[in-house]
Parts: structure tokens; C-alpha cells; sequence
């Protein structure tokens, strides 16, 4: 017996129990296909208007997984695809499938595949045994995320488990798969390997659409939330990570361009040709991607100031979650009593900040019990007439005051105090109609604070009452700032 055998057997069985070979990665990936499989098993359930299956003649899997693909095709052009575009897209397929099916048959099935993806936009749970604890762990994840795009229109687009799904769960990073893809590719092109060379290129142009997504959404997420992002601790490192790979794998497009243009000078048969040049395409096609990110991450720079401009318009929360997709939601699925225990807490945070007043009960009785001499009813009111609007004019136009204040401000050029009594008086001597005194008035007693004072060398301060036929009140004394130091403020 052998050292590793003998030690086994003199383990415990606790020993044992934590030598188990922990396979939680591929038990997840497994799980994925689940949703598909569900459908599979499920399609007979279904049945159509005329009473038949719906599902007869059509592969669930494939639905399944070209509904997935043209979401993720919808998220390489644009922000992703709507619940609409979906569904008609499919339905034309499904179509193209069975002719003979009419339109709302495959409508009918276009939904049923459509929701199999979503799941009625709720997470899908599968238990799965997880060795290292002993213990049985819950899987969630979704194939599609529903979200709002900048015009605030929903779209799908894949999770991150949708495209583990469609690239044959190949779980790791999307920058190490993507050279990992070009090394395959062009060995598979310089052996001649054509047909397995088209298949991973497309796995590559999904490779790429992938982290165009990913550094789109980063920078999605700066526009919408400027204020928690930081250029040279978050965006800077990011993008010139990015800028590098997507150079490197502009590069190595260039290299398999070349040497599928090579093995094109090499072949001679015309079946050999066509794939070399569908194999081009598809080349192109993911340069095409990454030029188009290039693109997004040269204009990054300006975004980042609009958005930060942008910023010092009223702000809110930044890094919240939003409550419409996030938030709500979660609440709407939350049981009654999880609201009863914090009810208590947050009871008085829905009463007024001032509490509406309230009649005393007397009057209210006396209100009640009150009875009307006359229970005829009341003449109707006639109907009233809109006045029109009076534009009254200034009474003390600038011009006017313009020259009063002229006159105030050379009457105080005299090295004296003044008192408004004294100016309305001089006022009067000088022949002034009655709405230049009172615009004397209203001028002086404008002056009374420092602040406001159109008179900087003049300090005002009380000094009994006076009366006029033009105005009354408190009399105000206007001496020099040197001769007077009691403050007025009004």
C-alpha cells in the first residue's frame, strides 16, 4: 500500500471531508443553461390558437441562444435592444422557420422564448453543492439586465452570465481572452483550419463587443454621476489601460488580416476562398468594434469637463442607487411585516413640520347649533367682469430724482449738520412742487443707514420729530461722520 493510500485511510473522515475537490466554478457555469433547458423540457405545455403545439418543429435552444445573440448584437451598435426590437426580430425568425405558422403564433412563441431570458425580470436561483463548506449555496443571476439608456428608453442587453452563455463559458478576464483568441486564431489560420478559424473569430468579435461594453459603461457611469469619479485616481489608469489594449489589438487584427491575405495567395481552390474572405469580414467586423471604442475613449477627456461643468448646476446624490430601477422595486416585493417592525421608527418622519390649527370645540358646537332667521336660499350671485390691469406710473421718476438728489447733495456740501425739516424748507423757498418735497423725503429717510446712504460723508441719526404739510415723523439730523460716531443701522 502505498504512503498516500495509507494516510488517506488513517485520516478522519473530517480530514477526508476537506480534501473534496471543489467544482463550484463549473457547477455555476452548468447552471446557466438552465433557463434554456427549462424551456426545452416545458415546450410541450404550450399550445397555439388552433389547439396545436406551439413549439412543434422549432428548436428551443436555438431561439433561446439567438434571441441572446441578437441582444448582445443590439449592445455592439447601440446602448442594447428594446423589449419591441426583440420581440419582432424574433418573431421574424421564428417565422422565416415555419412559414406556414401565422403571425400571432409566432408572436406567441416570440414571447414565450422572450420571457424564458427575462424571467419576468426577477434573478433565477439554483442550488448547487458547494464542497469546501459542506453546505448547499444558492446560484442568482440574469441573462439580460433591463435598464434605461440616457433617453431614458429601456433596453436589454447581456449580463455578464448571458455572455458566458453565448462564448462557451470561457470565465475569465476579457482582455486575457481576447489574446488568448488571437494566439488560437492565428494558429488556426496559419494550419490551414478554416472552418474552426471562423468560429473563434466570432467568439473574438464577441470578446470585443464585451469590453466595449464594459469601459462604455464606465463611462456611462461618470456622465450620470460626475461627482464621484476622480480623473486621475479612477479615469486616467482606466482609460490609458484601455487605449493600450485596444492599440495591442488593433495590431494583431493587422497580423491576421495579413496572413489571411496570405493564405489566400496560397489556396487555389474557389470552396477554400470564400471562407478565407468570410473570415476577413468577420476580422474587420471586430476592428470595426474597437475602432469605435478608440473613438469613445479619445472624446472621454471632453465628456468628463462637460460633465463635470455640468456638475455645478443643483446637484443631488452622487453613487446612490437609482430609484427607479433599484430601489422601487425592491420595495414593491418586500412583505408587510418587513414594513410593521420599522414602522415605529419612521412613523413620525411622515407627520408636518407646522400641524394644521385646529377650531376650539366651542366654537365649533356654537357653529352647529347655530340657526338661520331666514332659510330661503340665497339670490345667486351675478356674474362679475374682469378688470383690466392698471399700469400705474412711478411717482418719482428717475429723472426727477436724479435732480433732487443733485440738489440734496449740494445743499450738504455745506460744512453744517442738516436736518430734513431744514432741507424741506429750502425746498419750499425754492419754489419746489409738492412731489419734489416729498421726493426729499423719501430720500433722506432711504439715507438713514450707513449701508444705504446715498451721502458717504454724511452720518443720520435721530433727533426728534418735525411735521409738514408735505411729511410727518421722526426728524433726522445729517452731521458730519468726523463730528458724530453714533452708528445707525437702521
Amino acid at each position: 500500500m502505498s504512503d498516500l493510500a495509507q494516510k488517506t485511510l488513517e485520516t478522519p473522515s473530517k480530514g477526508v471531508i476537506s480534501e473534496l475537490t471543489d467544482l463550484s466554478s463549473q457547477q455555476r457555469k452548468m447552471l446557466l443553461t438552465q433557463p434554456m433547458s427549462q424551456l426545452y423540457f416545458s415546450r410541450n405545455r404550450f399550445v397555439s390558437e388552433g389547439e396545436t403545439l406551439l413549439f412543434e418543429g422549432l428548436d428551443t435552444q436555438y431561439l433561446f441562444l439567438w434571441a441572446l445573440s441578437f441582444i448582445m448584437e443590439g449592445s455592439a451598435m447601440a446602448a442594447g435592444c428594446t423589449m419591441d426590437d426583440v420581440r419582432d426580430s424574433l418573431t421574424a425568425t421564428i417565422s422565416r422557420i415555419r412559414p406556414e405558422n401565422s403571425d400571432a403564433t409566432c408572436r406567441q412563441a416570440a414571447d414565450v422564448v422572450l420571457e424564458a431570458i427575462h424571467n419576468n425580470h426577477e434573478e433565477f436561483a439554483s442550488g448547487f453543492f458547494h464542497a469546501p463548506s459542506m453546505t448547499t449555496l444558492t446560484f442568482r443571476f440574469r441573462l439580460v439586465i433591463l435598464e434605461p439608456d440616457m433617453e431614458s428608453v429601456y433596453r436589454y442587453r447581456p449580463s455578464k452570465e448571458g455572455y458566458l452563455l453565448l462564448i462557451g463559458m470561457l470565465d475569465i478576464d476579457v482582455e486575457d481572452q481576447q489574446i488568448l483568441m488571437e494566439r488560437m486564431l492565428q494558429i488556426l489560420i496559419e494550419r490551414g483550419r478554416i472552418q474552426q478559424a471562423k468560429e473563434v473569430a466570432r467568439n473574438a468579435r464577441v470578446l470585443s463587443i464585451e469590453y466595449a461594453q464594459q469601459i462604455n459603461e464606465f463611462l456611462l457611469q461618470m456622465r450620470r454621476s460626475p461627482g464621484s469619479v476622480k480623473w486621475e485616481r479612477d479615469l486616467a489608469p482606466r482609460l490609458n489601460s484601455a487605449r493600450s489594449h485596444v492599440g495591442e489589438r488593433q495590431g494583431e487584427d493587422l497580423k491576421l488580416k495579413m496572413a489571411v491575405e496570405s493564405q489566400l495567395d496560397a489556396v487555389g481552390a474557389q470552396a477554400s476562398k470564400d471562407e478565407l474572405i468570410e473570415l476577413k469580414e468577420i476580422i474587420s467586423a471586430s476592428s470595426a468594434v474597437r475602432a469605435r471604442l478608440q473613438r469613445d475613449i479619445t472624446s472621454t477627456e471632453k465628456n468628463f469637463l462637460d460633465a463635470q461643468i455640468s456638475a455645478f448646476r443643483p446637484k443631488k446624490y452622487s453613487g446612490l442607487p437609482d430609484l427607479e430601477t433599484t430601489i422601487l422595486p425592491t420595495v414593491l416585493k418586500a412583505p408587510i411585516k418587513h414594513f410593521a417592525q420599522v414602522a415605529e421608527e419612521i412613523y413620525l418622519s411622515v407627520f408636518p413640520a407646522v400641524f394644521p390649527k385646529v377650531p376650539d370645540i366651542s366654537d365649533l358646537l356654537a357653529l352647529l347649533l347655530e340657526r338661520r332667521s331666514n332659510n330661503e336660499p340665497a339670490l345667486p350671485e351675478k356674474d362679475g367682469h374682469i378688470e383690466e390691469f392698471e399700469d400705474w406710473p412711478d411717482p418719482f421718476p428717475e429723472q426727477l430724482v436724479a435732480e433732487v438728489l443733485a440738489w440734496i447733495k449740494l445743499k450738504l456740501m455745506a460744512n453744517r449738520p442738516w436736518k430734513l425739516d431744514e432741507l424741506i424748507a429750502a425746498g419750499e423757498a425754492e419754489g419746489f412742487d409738492h412731489k419734489r418735497l416729498q421726493c426729499i423725503g423719501i430720500l433722506m429717510y432711504l439715507s438713514y443707514p450707513d449701508s444705504e446712504s446715498a451721502f458717504p460723508a454724511r452720518h443720520a441719526v435721530a433727533d426728534g420729530t418735525f411735521e409738514t404739510f408735505v411729511v410727518s415723523g421722526d426728524n433726522l439730523r445729517f452731521d458730519l461722520k468726523s463730528a458724530s460716531q453714533e452708528p445707525s443701522d437702521g
